[in-house]
């Protein structure tokens, strides 16, 4: 009966949150700036590795990161970004927001073609001060919407095999604003 009760009031929470906002629309359509210590280009298959201290902004969003691969299309457009770090860093601005959307993990990867972020391996988004931790989450920037899970394992037992429990999904929401 409580883990019932704890699914359903996660649903309702997400649901909630989930906002209709849409994040800059500009961002698209805004050129990609890279700063690192190191990058090797590999043009043949579209794909540019950044080392050391990685910086790389488009439009509102900034993503920092020790290793940033960068994979383009077939028009040698942006296609998608996968960053590693320890933690690595991702910040964009939604539309009619007056903060930015912050995230970090060990690994993030950013779909342009899907507008999504994607965290992996100690998970956290922190929107308007409402934050979200698990093992992977998935965040939707032309919804404005996330999706969290914990890395319990699939008899729900939650402990790996070290005997440690496994992270879980936490959301920590702010009272709302009174006018």
């Amino acid at each position: 009966m409580n883990n019932y009760v704890s699914r359903s009031a996660l649903l309702l929470l997400l649901i909630s949150i989930a906002m209709p906002a849409t994040a800059l629309k500009t961002d698209r359509d805004q050129p990609t700036t890279i700063d690192a210590d190191r990058v090797d280009v590999n043009d043949k298959k579209g794909i540019s590795t950044f080392s050391g201290n990685v910086v790389m902004t488009r439009g509102s969003i900034k993503m920092t990161a020790d290793k940033i691969t960068v994979y383009r299309d077939k028009e040698k457009g942006l296609d998608s970004v996968r960053a590693t770090g320890n933690p690595a860093k991702y910040k964009q601005r939604p539309d009619s927001k007056q903060g930015d959307v912050t995230a970090q993990a060990k690994v993030i990867v950013y779909d342009a073609t899907k507008a999504t972020v994607i965290l992996n391996k100690s998970a956290k988004v922190d929107q308007e001060g409402n934050t979200f931790t698990g093992e992977t989450i998935t965040y939707d920037i032309n919804k404005d919407q996330v999706l969290a899970n914990s890395s319990r394992t699939a008899t729900g037992s939650g402990e790996t095999g070290s005997g440690k429990p496994k992270q879980r999904v936490r959301i920590t929401l702010q009272p709302e604003k009174k006018p």
